[in-house]
């Protein structure tokens, strides 16, 4: 109520001053009106009667509808004033909640942008020497490691994944392999290898141990088995096995991501143009595999029709045939116990005893210990009798 009646005193004074302005400018307009004029003697001046009445502007109180429905606007105005805060408060709170509404599903919608750790995704150590190992399309639990820029294996990957047939004498600090022709030898730590030819020297250890766990060079390996590896920053892709796969095209830059999903963590850019192996097609997203065998997800419509690719197989170990010996009749095995040197020369005796037996088996070998060490009595005159 005291700021209505203080904006209708304002109102009252501001009238007050425009009656006393327009007063004011119409006695200037008397003055100039009373100067004489030609038809006038100097000093004659028209009577005051003589003006007629202010007929074209009658007293404010000959038009009260007009003022009433100043004073209606007048409140309405007050009305709106009152009302205005309310109304730019109610703005504000209709911008900030569609603000909130727009920064949640643009949240929701957009494509996240959270690069992945690698070391975590590949589970190895940052300087460790530690690699991963892709073998064909998937992630083993087994590790490679780098020594003097080698990759190497311990042997019991190497018997798993390529070739069982490497043999460590941890007595005589020796690796072992046999063929059917011949036995190649390795001391641990050397930098060559023995076959029945000579020794053969190599740049670098086919094999050292550490630890106690003895590790193989993947390079020496590779001559008694058939496998390729490509090395990377954190991971070996490794291939034993070859056949037909299929590859897609990427058709716009885009990322390969750890999961199948726009908030999922990214492995890395791909571009455009980029080749990736198919390896499992879902509804929207598509397991692949990169180039650098990062194995991660792709959205369907980033990528261009399938085309298949024959892969080519690794063949340069050629493994030597071993031949059998038939015999045209029945075997009639008959064992020849022989408990040292000596027992070799029995073997006349034995035969003759032995009724029809066409094949013996002299015991010359015997374990000496629970760690797999044995003895033995073999003699090569035995044999050529």
């Amino acid at each position: 109520m005291k700021k209505r009646r203080e904006d209708i005193e304002n109102n009252i004074e501001n009238i007050e001053e425009t009656n006393v302005q327009e007063e004011s400018f119409a006695g200037e307009a008397e003055q100039d009106d009373g100067e004489y004029s030609d038809s006038q003697e100097e000093g004659e001046y028209w009577e005051d009667e003589e003006y007629p009445d202010e007929e074209g502007y009658p007293e404010d109180d000959e038009y009260p509808e007009e003022e009433a429905d100043l004073e209606e606007k007048e409140k309405k105005g007050g009305k709106l004033k009152k009302g205005l805060p309310v109304l730019i408060a109610l703005i504000l709170i209709a911008v900030i909640a569609a603000t909130g509404f727009g920064k949640t599903v643009v949240d929701k919608y957009s494509y996240g942008t959270e690069m992945a750790d690698l070391d975590e995704y590949f589970g190895v150590g940052a300087g460790t020497g530690e690699l991963a190992v892709i073998l064909q399309d998937e992630k083993i639990s087994a590790k490679a490691f780098l020594k003097d820029e080698q990759v190497y294996f311990d042997l019991d990957t190497v018997q798993e994944y390529f070739n069982e047939g490497f043999y460590a004498d941890f007595t005589e600090q020796k690796l072992l392999y046999t063929t059917a022709t011949d036995t190649i030898t390795v001391l641990f730590g050397a930098k060559e290898y023995m076959d029945k030819t000579g020794a053969h020297e190599l740049g670098y250890a086919p094999c050292y141990i550490e630890g106690g766990t003895l590790y193989l060079a993947a390079e020496y390996v590779k001559k008694f088995s058939n496998f390729s590896y490509e090395k990377f920053d954190r991971h070996l892709q490794v291939y034993t096995l070859w056949g037909e796969k299929q590859t897609k095209k990427i058709l716009e830059d885009t990322q390969i991501r750890i999961k199948g999903g726009i908030k999922s963590p990214i492995l890395r850019e791909i571009a455009e143009g980029e080749t990736v192996e198919i390896l499992e097609e879902m509804d929207t997203w598509t397991k692949v595999k990169t180039s650098d065998s990062l194995i991660g997800y792709v959205e369907n419509h980033k990528m261009g029709e399938a085309v298949t690719v024959t892969e080519i197989p690794v063949t340069d170990y050629v493994p030597e045939e071993y031949n059998s010996i038939s015999m045209p009749s029945k075997v009639s095995l008959g064992w020849h116990y022989i408990g040292g040197v000596g027992g070799n020369d029995t073997l006349d005796s034995m035969v003759a005893e032995g009724k029809g037996m066409n094949v013996i088996a002299p015991t010359w070998f015997s374990l000496t210990d629970n760690e797999g060490n044995y003895r033995s009595f073999a003699n090569a005159n035995y044999v050529n009798k």
